[in-house]
């Protein structure tokens, strides 16, 4: 069975898609998963424009050419599917019982006649979210939708949680934090607002350096998240300690 996550925000500027495309690059490079990514979020597409990019910059590359087929050698770059809102639901089913992992990075708009149905469709909603009043209230807003609309009818649908991004690395988010994990379902933990995580870390075709700190924390975050299931967590947890 597949895990299908959106990392999802009706706020635009939160992270979402930087978020998505690092947790794919851990998923599936270090962790060893098969995993897809679903870019529904038209008609920006950033992670289908970051492939085609990458690509065309490397076929005119010898060296990273070289990279490229000694890295995947046995293997292709996991698929990123590019589609829109009307498509995005059949294309989760289709797809969904062929990997460990679907994540689906989709626009927020409530206006759209499909975006339920898509919604519908997840297992585990990751919404980040700012430190900023506007993009709090825009997070808990839609996790509050998540939770009174879909949750009763949704038979596909685990968890849901907000959690912070791109915190600076001087903050006082700690009472913030505190205070509204009593109230809503907020990860007790943040990724921070590392440059690289938006420059060199959002690769769709090679993997992040392991050994760097802001790695590091990558998997900490994800360690600490139960959208791995507890089977997993053991490999897991074998990887960041190794690192």
């Amino acid at each position: 069975m597949s895990n299908v996550i959106a990392i999802i925000s009706q706020k635009g500027g939160a992270g979402k898609s930087t978020v998505t495309s690092l947790l794919a690059n851990i998923f599936y490079f270090i962790l060893g998963f098969r995993i897809a990514v679903i870019d529904a979020d038209y008609p920006q597409s950033s992670i289908s424009k970051k492939r085609k990019k990458e690509l065309e910059v490397i076929a005119t590359d010898e060296r990273l050419t070289n990279i490229y087929n000694k890295l995947y050698t046995h293997r292709d770059p996991y698929p990123i599917l590019t589609t829109n809102l009307t498509s995005c639901t059949n294309k989760i089913v289709q797809i969904k019982d062929d990997f460990d992992f679907v994540f689906i990075d989709v626009t927020g708009t409530m206006n759209h006649p499909c975006f339920t149905d898509i919604l519908m469709q997840v297992n585990h909603f990751l919404i980040p979210v700012m430190q900023d009043d506007y993009s709090i209230l825009s997070g808990i807003e839609f996790y509050q939708l998540i939770e009174q609309t879909i949750r009763p009818v949704s038979n596909e649908l685990v968890d849901a949680h907000l959690f912070f991004n791109r915190i600076p690395r001087v903050h006082k988010i700690g009472p913030l934090l505190n205070d509204l994990q009593k109230h809503f379902a907020f990860f007790p933990f943040f990724l921070n607002n590392y440059v690289c995580y938006e420059r060199a870390f959002r690769s769709t075709v090679f993997p992040i350096p392991t050994t760097k700190k802001e790695a590091i924390k990558l998997m900490e975050f994800i360690q600490r998240t139960q959208i791995i299931w507890e089977k997993n967590q053991a490999k897991v947890k074998q990887v960041v300690t190794a690192h």
